[in-house]
């Protein structure tokens, strides 16, 4: 036999009330009646709503010291289901990635040359999108200044273009600037620009 241990905890708590205020046993009839009902013999394996629906039943057979038993209970149904039916807790829209404030300007297949980045007022230079994971990580600008080489810092933001951040701004590097990078096919990306001080884009 399944068990029934809150509708033994129910009888059990009746009996104690009826024996308290009244001799007879009879009166507990209609309760034993209510555990041995068919529709509680699978209790257990019941929706919420099943047994909502079986309780409101037996309230209007049962004498009027059990009701407010009954009551209880399916108040304790009803906050069963409010909490099983409450709305699902909306999944936090993820941040996007932190930008490092350079625009993507022509689109991410096209070149930048920004003579002050936001990062740190210095120049960064961004290669075409295509060339992502196609450089040797290293890139040299030259001109009336001399050489300056400036690593990789990263393919990963705006279009997946690569990064490449120099010492000063692009107005300390004059004019007539050669800009390279070599690719790992043995190629070289070149680049020219007039004013180190303007912006060149694509």
């Amino acid at each position: 036999m399944k068990k029934k241990t809150h509708l033994l905890v129910l009888v059990i708590t009746a009996f104690v009330l009826q024996v308290t205020s009244c001799t007879s046993t009879s009166v507990l009839t209609p309760i034993i009646e209510f555990v041995d009902r068919e529709d509680v013999k699978d209790w257990d394996n019941k929706t919420l709503e099943e047994k909502r629906g079986v309780l409101l039943r037996a309230k209007v057979e049962s004498p009027e010291m059990f009701i407010e038993y009954i009551d209880a209970e399916i108040e304790k149904i009803d906050e069963k289901i409010r909490i099983r039916d409450l709305p699902p807790t909306p999944t936090p829209t993820p941040k996007p990635p932190k930008d490092d404030g350079i625009p993507i300007g022509g689109g991410t297949n096209s070149f930048l040359w920004k003579p002050n980045s936001e990062s740190n007022t210095n120049l960064v230079v961004l290669l075409p999108g295509k060339l992502h994971g196609r450089t040797k990580g290293v890139m040299t600008i030259s001109g009336s200044f001399g050489t300056e080489s400036a690593n990789l810092r990263g393919e990963d933001k705006n279009g997946g273009r690569p990064h490449f951040y120099f010492s000063k701004p692009g107005a300390a590097y004059g004019r007539n600037i050669t800009v390279k990078a070599p690719l790992t096919d043995g190629t070289i990306y070149e680049r020219q620009i007039d004013n180190g001080s303007q912006r060149v884009e694509p």
